[in-house]
C-alpha cells in the first residue's frame, strides 16, 4: 500500500497508521480539534506531537523532502559521488540517472491555501553522512551520497523505497577535452520533489555544463522528463528557500568534477 499522500482524519474514521521501512506513523483522534501524532521506530515511541485541525478543512501528509534536516539542518547541498565515474568526448553530452537521499516529512496541511506546518522529520535510511566540498578554509559542507549512475533517463531501483530519489541528469561538456565526471553538486533548495502512486519519487530534469575539466555549472529545469510526471504529485517542502530567480537557480562546481 501506498504510503505518501494526504491523509484526512475525522471522530469517523478516529484516524490512521502507515508502516514504513523502519518506522511506524500512528495518528488518532484524541477529541473534538486534537489528534495525537506517534512515530514508532522498532515499535518504541520517539516522536509524539499534539496536533490541532478543523476536520472539514485540514489534512495530515507524508511526503518526501531531500535529506538534509536530519540529524539536523547543516547544509542545503547535496555531494553525490559517482561509484562508476563517466568519461565524456569532447562537446559530447549525455542523459543518466542518479538517486539523491531522501527524508520523509509529516504535515498538517490545509488545502484551501497551501499553508503547512512541518510535525515531523525522519530517515528511513539511519545513515546520514557529511563531507567537505572544496578546501578546508572556504569549502561546503555537504550531504553526502553514493549513487550508481544509469543510462538514460528513467526512475531507479529503490527510488520507491522512502529513501532516495531519482535524479535525471543531462552531462554536456562545452570543453574541446576528454573529461571525467566522478561526482555531481545540486542544492536541495532548487530541487523539486515528485511522487506517483507507487512511492516512487523524482526530481525534475537537472543539467550539468562542464567548463574544465575540473568546474561545472549544475542548473535546474522546472519539470521531470517526459513520461515521469503521469500521475505524480509535486511534494510539499519543508523548508521554504529564499527568492530563487533564474540566476540564482546554478549551482558552481569549482572544486572537481
Amino acid at each position: 500500500m501506498a504510503v505518501l499522500g494526504y491523509y484526512k482524519v475525522s471522530p469517523v474514521n478516529g484516524g490512521f497508521s502507515v508502516s514504513l521501512k523502519r518506522s511506524r506513523v500512528v495518528v488518532k483522534v484524541v477529541d473534538g480539534g486534537t489528534v495525537e501524532y506517534t512515530r514508532f521506530l522498532d515499535e518504541r515511541p520517539v516522536s509524539r506531537r499534539l496536533v490541532s485541525l478543523r476536520y472539514e478543512r485540514d489534512s495530515i501528509a507524508i511526503h518526501p523532502t531531500p535529506s538534509i534536516s536530519t540529524p539536523r539542518r547543516l547544509t542545503s547541498l547535496i555531494l553525490v559521488k559517482l561509484s562508476t565515474p563517466i568519461i565524456l568526448a569532447p562537446r559530447a553530452s549525455v542523459e543518466v540517472t542518479l538517486s539523491i537521499p531522501i527524508d520523509v516529512a509529516v504535515y498538517a496541511y490545509r488545502e484551501e491555501d497551501e499553508r503547512y506546518r512541518v510535525v515531523d522529520v525522519f530517515n528511513e535510511e539511519g545513515k546520514v553522512k557529511y563531507t567537505l566540498y572544496g578546501r578546508p578554509s572556504d569549502g561546503e559542507i555537504c550531504r553526502f551520497h553514493v549513487s550508481t549512475p544509469t543510462t538514460g533517463f528513467r526512475l531507479q531501483e529503490g527510488s520507491g523505497g522512502l529513501t532516495r530519489a531519482s535524479l535525471p541528469l543531462r552531462l554536456v561538456n562545452h570543453t574541446g577535452l576528454w573529461v571525467e565526471v566522478t561526482r555531481a553538486l545540486v542544492d536541495s533548495a532548487s530541487i523539486d520533489l515528485y511522487f506517483n502512486g507507487d512511492d516512487q519519487v523524482f526530481t525534475q530534469e537537472v543539467e550539468m555544463h562542464v567548463d574544465s575539466r575540473r568546474t561545472a555549472t549544475v542548473s535546474y529545469g522546472d519539470r521531470p522528463p517526459e513520461g515521469f510526471e503521469v500521475g505524480a504529485f509535486k511534494a510539499i517542502r519543508s523548508w521554504q528557500p529564499p527568492v530563487r530567480t533564474p540566476l540564482h537557480r546554478r549551482t558552481l562546481m569549482e572544486w572537481g568534477i
